[in-house]
């Protein structure tokens, strides 16, 4: 799980474990230890597994994973899952509620889930100790309650002359965590005590009434993104349904503004078989006929998304997407309904750049593009212009966002990466004036420096609040900072707990922060459903909602 080399997903990332009661002092991992699987959900508080004991080695999951997995969803060959991931006993409380969760051996629980036509499928690991499994479940009856996938993880290690052990944990059900709760009610989980769909990564716009939300995804790295749309009236404090958007399941918005009257919504089907239709498209819907729209669907060409920047009139497209390069510029004009690609751009390519519109020129910036060059560029979409920035000397940036201050664009937060330093959070953003064509610094944050917090350009402020820090500790505290004087000062504390991937939206009635992960690392672990707002102006909060 590693992108080129130079980010470590928190998937990857797993710390030492405590292993098997046992009394021994030095514990050490053997290579091949004999293999029991006891699954433990992390809801229980009581453990069912074996005692330690010595046995002939076998192979362990760790380097079988995908046979394992085979063997279960294709013939329940309880022999070979038996050999390569122990011989039970298994505790398993997310296969049928009417089910007993304890099995006294792999032989019954593979029988119990041939009943039900139950699936695991593979889809990642992290090295380490212990050794993580991310898997999809699929059976009869999770799908007669409307889940299509069940994000478990499993843990594994082992202590000196232990068997493996496998613990369950961190159920996430999609395309509704929800539904987990209905499904399994004696299971404790509670994820939608809020007053919000406890998801992650979502997009959001200021429609001038209320907040537009869709997209996201229902827990951290869960890429079975969501198309559920919803309104929130900061003011009432109402939470609204909007229709299902004309889209399909695996469809997720890039990114939504405000044309006045509709929320214009840019995003591409994820795939999933064949038959999927990749093109992006933009959607539109009507606050007040309460109705979607299908505004335009992209060239057949242009298969990749990257950037959006609307100008009021058009829509410019650029570069490509997370692992997904590309150097293609595309103009979508709403007024006539028409595209046109942008010949000789001087985008490298590159994956991931952002944009922004300062009334004449949209500014990229930023992204991933190979050591030698960085995205520092400026378009005139009237003219057909390009002009290249200078160079600011950082080497590349992600995970950054762009913000127009009617004379500056702020480039915040930012992870950038230098030959110095190597990959870090940056303690001062980036200032770039169009005016004198050149490049700046803010003072430097009076926090943490977080990335993959919520970040918003209130008007007078850049405001900044949770995430990750450099070595990906939960930051929870939040910032402002006055453009017109370069100083920073700290917001008083939230009543949120930490997360990442949030939300945050400014409106008329202050900065409403919504959702996201309470663990931006490791799949399977539910999107958050509580929120807040803060008023600038008074230096407070509103709880909303929440357990």
């Amino acid at each position: 799980m590693v992108n080129r080399s130079r980010v470590a997903l928190l998937s990857a990332v797993v710390a030492l474990a405590g292993a098997c009661t046992s009394e021994t002092t030095e514990p050490t991992t053997p290579t091949a230890p004999t293999t029991t699987t006891t699954i433990l959900a992390t809801t229980t508080t009581t453990s069912p597994r074996d005692a330690c004991r010595v046995g002939a080695p076998r192979p362990g999951v760790d380097i079988e994973s995908e046979t394992f997995f085979d063997a279960y969803k294709y013939s329940f060959n309880d022999q070979l899952i038996g050999f390569l991931g122990g011989d039970g006993p298994v505790h398993d409380p997310w296969m049928d509620p009417a089910l007993d969760h304890y099995f006294p051996d792999v032989e019954t629980w593979v029988a119990a889930g041939n009943e039900i036509t139950d699936r695991f499928y593979n889809s990642g690991y992290g090295m380490g100790e212990p050794f993580r499994l991310f898997t999809t479940r699929r059976n009869e009856f999770l799908e007669s309650q409307g889940i299509t996938d069940l994000t478990l993880t499993l843990d594994i290690w082992a202590n000196q002359d232990c068997e493996w052990r496998v613990e369950v944990h961190s159920p996430v059900a999609s395309p509704n965590p929800c539904l987990l709760e209905a499904a399994f009610p004696d299971s404790g989980i509670e994820v939608c005590t809020g007053p919000f769909p406890p998801t992650a990564g979502q997009r959001a716009v200021w429609t001038g009434v209320e907040v537009f939300y869709i997209g996201g995804r229902s827990g951290s790295v869960d890429w079975k993104v969501k198309p559920a749309a919803f309104l929130f009236d900061p003011v009432s404090g109402a939470v609204g349904a909007v229709p299902e958007p004309p889209v399909d399941e695996g469809w997720g918005a890039l990114d939504v503004v405000w044309d006045g009257a509709r929320a214009l919504v840019v995003g591409q089907n994820a795939y999933i078989n064949e038959e999927t239709d990749l093109r992006p498209r933009i959607l539109a819907y009507d606050p007040v006929s309460d109705v979607w729209a299908v505004v335009t669907i992209f060239p057949e060409e242009f298969q990749v998304l990257g950037t959006t920047v609307f100008t009021g009139t058009e829509v410019i497209f650029a570069g490509g997407g997370q692992n997904q390069p590309d150097d293609a510029v595309w103009v979508y004009s709403l007024a006539d309904d028409t595209w046109r690609e942008v010949q000789g751009s001087p985008l490298p390519m590159v994956e991931n750049a952002r944009g922004v519109w300062t009334g004449t020129e949209a500014i990229f910036i930023g992204g991933y593009s190979g050591a030698e060059e960085f995205v520092h560029h400026a378009y005139d979409p009237v003219g057909d212009i390009w002009r290249e920035l200078p160079d600011p000397g950082v080497g590349w940036i992600q995970y950054q966002d762009l913000f127009w201050t009617g004379d500056r664009v702020i480039v915040a937060p930012m992870q950038i990466y230098n030959e110095i330093h190597g990959v870090h959070n940056s303690l001062s953003y980036l200032l770039y004036d169009p005016a004198r064509d050149d490049w700046s610094w803010t003072a430097e944050i009076p926090i943490q420096p977080p990335i993959r917090g919520a970040v918003t350009w209130s008007g007078e402020e850049l405001l900044v609040w949770g995430g990750f820090s450099s070595n990906w500790i939960p930051v929870p505290e939040g910032a402002a900072y006055d453009a017109k004087t370069d100083t920073w000062r700290v917001l008083s504390a939230s009543p949120l707990s930490t997360r990442t991937d949030h939300s945050g939206t400014w409106t008329e009635q202050g900065w409403v922060i919504i959702g996201g992960s309470p663990d931006g690392g490791t799949p399977g672990v539910a999107g958050l459903s509580d929120g807040a707002i803060y008023d600038p102006a008074t230096d407070t909060w509103e709880y909303l909602g929440g357990s």
